[in-house]
């Protein structure tokens, strides 16, 4: 993560900046593009996604509830 913009989803679900999201959904981001990791993202308000994170080299789960929708 290089930013985790306050009052939406990623900030309340615990995320930081440097975090590494490793999975979306049990699917590896390691051969997902950019293209195809937003698009993962992109869903309906209310939706809940399971990330995968690191870090300081360990490995953390996040559930989060998707608040609002960013450009």
């Amino acid at each position: 993560m290089t930013t985790v913009v306050p009052k939406h989803g990623g900030r309340g679900g615990g995320l930081q900046v440097g975090d590494v999201i490793t999975e979306i959904d049990g699917l590896s981001t390691v051969p997902m593009s950019q293209g195809e990791f937003a698009e993962r993202m992109r869903r309906p308000v209310g939706t809940l996604v399971r990330l995968g994170t690191v870090r300081d080299g360990a490995p953390r789960p996040v559930a989060l509830t998707l608040k609002d929708v960013l450009p």
